[in-house]
């Protein structure tokens, strides 16, 4: 996999508090957005197909402990901080 890793610098009260993965309509690649884990900075991560990103985003959650993953068609825009946009 071809580390495409691009960190976020958002505080803790503007990062999303859960993985999600975007993959807008008309997209072939799909990204996921890790929030912050272990101290980390928020960041995401571009895949070629959704198939990878979800299986990524499934590892990522069992660190986290979240149950659910949201998915959305639309870009990480609405998900991040408005100076992001």
């Amino acid at each position: 996999m071809n580390d495409n890793r691009v960190g976020l610098d958002v505080s803790d009260d503007e990062a999303y508090e859960r993985v999600l993965i975007s993959h807008p309509i008309g997209s072939k690649v799909a990204t996921v957005y890790c929030p912050p884990i272990g101290g980390e900075k928020p960041w995401t991560r571009t895949f070629a197909t959704v198939a990878e990103a979800e299986a990524y985003a499934i590892g990522l959650t069992a660190q986290s402990g979240q149950a659910i993953i949201p998915y959305t068609r639309d870009t990480l825009k609405w998900w991040l901080p408005e100076r992001f946009w």
